[in-house]
């Protein structure tokens, strides 16, 4: 689902999206994926993403922020990951992170 900037900094409490873009991909409910690698995403979508995960994500694996990524990725609710590699990608979470 497609939303707008100032909807999903709205949602989050926060000026996180406006001004970067204007349309915010929105999951409403719990994503769950095995591996989180920011710049393979970016590299498949051939473009950076801005997405607001509404029900919380889960990584079984590894979330990689990646370098030279200027993704947007925020986080309602609950953020499990097994592994959190720091990088460029903005990671903003309103909740609980579980490493």
């Amino acid at each position: 689902m497609k939303i707008s900037a100032a909807q999903a900094d709205e949602l989050m409490g926060g000026p996180w999206f406006d001004g970067y873009t204007k349309v915010v991909d929105m999951h409403q409910e719990l994503v769950t994926v095995d591996d989180f690698d920011v710049e393979a995403r970016a590299v498949a979508h051939d473009d950076t993403e801005m997405v607001l995960f509404g029900g919380g994500l889960t990584v079984l694996g590894m979330l990689d922020l990646s370098s030279d990524v200027h993704s947007i990725f925020a986080v309602r609710g609950v953020l499990r990951a097994r592994r959190l590699i720091l990088g460029d990608a903005l990671l903003v979470v309103q909740g609980t992170v579980e490493l």
